[in-house]
């Protein structure tokens, strides 16, 4: 992955400038740098006011529209700003890296006093994540060395929202930039300056963060923590302080300044940690906050926590990315004070993790705790069973889910046409799924999304046949919101396609909507 494009893309989409739209049979996203020169990817790059560039791109090169009418794209290691002249002609000129960029940013946040926060996810999530910052919570995003960065002012007791594509969310307390890390290099003993920085900040802000994060009752506890170090990537460690420093003594360091400044306990027990102290070290900065607990449905919170379910199937960050996704319009129409019952459907939703990821974000009436219908299918016994056990041990009514195969047309008749808000499906595509993978399947799925998304709805799609996928979209009655190629966590090497689509109108004649005849009746 280049992680220059990655961030371009990002900052595109969350700030709604661009729009990627497939052109070539073998698209995909541009921030998927699959090295093959026989491969080639197409996009239409779109700002508002701006002509559409389109661009045949290599595996070396990404293309996404920035402000004032400039396109910025990164080819053969080189970073440009291309704009076009009056004249027709195009010209180039060097810009800032976007790692820069980040750093400018979070500086500027924390110097004007905002709470900067870190979001741990999946890899290729940052951008669903940013999204859900910036349409759910207002808050703009930035790249630092690859992970997420945003600023929270906190309202009452919680310090970070609720962030359903992330793993985990971390307020930093510390973030040391060149300055400091100039210092550390050049002091005399490294690892007992870099323990007293740590110390320093701790003394000065863990504190606060400790209330402002809901956790009052605890500051003044020895508490239980553990600290654990991250290394932004291989390495980071000794470009920022030096070829000889030592791992070890670092993450020591970090220990020993936290235990100087709180009086803590070191506890080498994961089920006895009170507190979750996290250190990344980047080629550039070194930031250190503490994990943070999600916050509860009484605080703005999701509707229940994900140890409420049974046995959740997929990631929940990916599954809570895409419901995040599905929930944008169901926000603004919220926002605007339309509450009407919702329908969520998952053609195959093995054990009901994308049902749960959407009935926890979903605007809810307070009068009412039944304004979402949960409608899932499943084919297998086993995960039928689960799922029932996952909904109905957080408490969600089970009654929609049903042991049948949604490419039949029977299964889903009594839902009627155009009445569901979002279709969020993990679509079959793996080595057990050949008999549901192949693309007659794949239009079944895709033509009962356009039979029963209402226009303006939402379809949140994940396959590992990222050009079915494409190709069978391409065919239905779609608008292309966004798409990212993600990880499923390190035990899975394969790469997902996440593809946002949201329905258009009625199209008579549509190849993936129902005959006239059917519309009639």
């Amino acid at each position: 992955h280049c992680k220059i494009c990655t961030e371009l893309l990002m900052r595109s989409w969350a700030s709604n400038l661009v729009e990627l739209h497939p052109n070539t049979p073998t698209f995909a996203p541009c921030c998927t740098l699959q090295h093959r020169e026989q491969y080639r990817y197409g996009c239409s790059a779109k700002s508002q006011g701006i002509e559409v560039l389109r661009l045949s791109l290599t595996c070396a090169a990404a293309a996404v529209a920035a402000k004032n009418g400039k396109v910025t794209f990164r080819t053969n290691r080189r970073l440009k700003c291309v704009s076009k002249c009056s004249t027709g002609t195009w010209t180039c000129s060097q810009l800032t890296c976007p790692d820069e960029l980040g750093l400018e940013t979070v500086k500027s946040w924390q110097d004007e006093g905002e709470q900067l926060v870190l979001a741990v996810t999946n890899s290729g999530l940052q951008g669903p994540v940013a999204r859900e910052l910036l349409h759910l919570h207002g808050r703009e995003s930035t790249l630092l060395a690859g992970r997420l960065c945003f600023s929270w002012e906190g309202k009452g007791s919680v310090a970070c929202p609720a962030v359903h594509g992330a793993s985990r969310l971390v307020p930093l307390f510390l973030l040391a930039l060149k300055p400091e890390l100039e210092s550390l290099r050049s002091s005399e003993d490294l690892y007992a300056e870099f323990a007293a920085l740590t110390s320093s900040a701790a003394c000065k802000q863990l504190r606060m963060l400790m209330f402002a994060i809901g956790r009052e009752q605890d500051a003044d506890r020895r508490l239980r923590f553990t600290a654990r170090c991250r290394p932004n990537r291989r390495g980071a460690e000794k470009v920022a302080l030096g070829e000889t420093v030592d791992w070890s003594l670092l993450k020591k360091a970090v220990r020993d300044g936290i235990q100087d400044a709180t009086g803590w306990i070191l506890e080498p027990k994961s089920s006895e940690v009170e507190v979750t102290v996290v250190a990344f070290f980047g080629a550039d900065h070194i930031a250190i906050g503490i994990e943070a607990q999600e916050p509860s449905a009484a605080q703005g919170g999701p509707l229940f926590p994900w140890s409420q379910a049974a046995r959740p199937g997929m990631e929940t960050q990916l599954a809570g990315a895409m419901a995040a996704l599905a929930v944008e319009p169901i926000h603004t129409a919220w926002r605007n004070k339309i509450h009407e019952p919702a329908i969520v459907v998952d053609p195959a939703c093995g054990m009901g993790t994308l049902l749960l990821a959407a009935a926890r974000l979903w605007p809810r009436a307070e009068e009412s705790q039944a304004s979402l219908r949960l409608v899932g299918c499943e084919t297998h016994p086993l995960h039928f069973k689960q799922c029932l056990t996952n909904l109905q041990s957080c408490l969600l009514d089970s009654s929609d889910i049903r042991l049948a195969d949604a490419r039949q047309q029977s299964t889903l008749a009594d839902i009627a046409q155009g009445s569901v808000d979002a279709l969020l499906c993990d679509l079959p595509s793996g080595a057990l799924h050949k008999e549901s993978s192949d693309p007659d399947s794949y239009q079944a799925f895709l033509t009962l999304a356009a039979r029963l998304v209402r226009p303006g709805g939402r379809c949140i799609l994940l396959s590992a046949k990222q050009t079915l996928l494409i190709e069978t979209a391409k065919r239905g009655p779609w608008n292309f919101v966004a798409s990212w190629v993600v990880g499923r966590g390190e035990g899975n090497l394969s790469k997902f396609l996440l593809l946002a689509l949201e329905r258009q109108a009625e199209v008579v004649g549509h190849p993936n909507t129902e005959p006239d005849s059917e519309k009639k009746k």
